[in-house]
């Protein structure tokens, strides 16, 4: 929840400044940045973050990190003067590897098996996520856009770990093991937004998702939260350029994992290609 606080009024406090000097970009006619009244808006992304990742096994916790660059993919339908409807999709593949403290029982075999304790064992976690949005605008004026609303995130969550699988330890050679846990939900959420122009090419783009809840063998809380800039270089095409918070906190029961707890965040920066009519 700190790198959300800090990348925000990062973006907050570039964007002051900016403010006066950009406002003499005004034309004599008004006009602002195309996003506040264009009806579609579409956007590739390259985003590079840098992830973190735990998960917890029946009392194991295995951790790591690493950076790594995905595509994503923005949509957005305004299909009256206040109501819009927003879509959004990446993916990500995370490993991490570590040495456990104590044996983890896997699955329902008899004679029971194991990952044994002082084994080198790997754990990996591969996610993909669909944001779609429904958003009431509430305060809007030519240059700033203010709203609130409600979505989904469908997530696809599939967990692993392998190594070296026994029924003993005095068994050799080990067998190659592997367990798996997927899940996936739609989790609903909650969002606001806030949108500024200062000039016809500049807008400051802010949004902040959350949820906390508990579906069926899922329970957990999701951050999603985005702050950057776009500039438009012709009448429908713009550059932008943003940095991206996304946190999961999950717990999944499974009944080869019995009990699976998932943590992991994706922070890094995104630059997109834009098309507006």
């Amino acid at each position: 929840m700190k790198a959300l606080i800090i990348h925000l009024t990062v973006g907050l406090l570039i964007a002051m400044p900016l403010s006066p000097a950009m406002a003499q970009e005004l034309d004599s006619s008004g006009k602002y940045h195309p996003f506040l009244s264009d009806t579609f808006n579409i956007g590739f992304g390259l985003w590079r973050p840098r992830t973190e990742l735990s998960i917890g096994v029946n009392d194991e916790r295995i951790d790591g990190s690493e950076s790594q660059s995905t595509g994503s993919l923005d949509f957005r339908w305004r299909f009256t003067k206040n109501w819009s409807f927003q879509g959004t999709y990446w993916e990500l593949n995370t490993a991490a590897g570590a040495t456990l403290n104590e044996d983890i029982e896997f699955g329902k075999y008899d004679p029971p098996k194991f990952f044994l304790k002082d084994s080198n064992v790997n754990a990996g976690l591969d996610t993909k996520i669909a944001r779609l949005f429904f958003g009431r605008s509430f305060f809007r004026t030519p240059s700033t856009d203010w709203g609130v609303g409600a979505g989904i995130h469908w997530l696809q969550l599939d967990a692993f770990i392998e190594g070296d699988l026994k029924t003993d330890p005095k068994q050799d050679p080990p067998l190659t093991g592997r367990a798996e846990a997927s899940a996936g939900v739609p989790l609903p959420n909650l969002g606001i937004w806030y949108s500024y122009s200062w000039s016809p090419k500049w807008i400051l783009i802010t949004r902040f998702d959350w949820l906390d809840v508990t579906i069926e063998e899922i329970s957990g809380s999701l951050y999603d939260a985005s702050v950057g800039f776009n500039y438009q270089m012709s009448d429908h095409f713009g550059m932008g350029l943003a940095i991206n918070y996304f946190k999961l906190d999950v717990s999944m029961r499974d009944e080869d994992w019995k009990n699976a707890l998932i943590d992991t965040s994706q922070t890094g920066p995104r630059i997109n290609i834009t098309w507006n009519w």
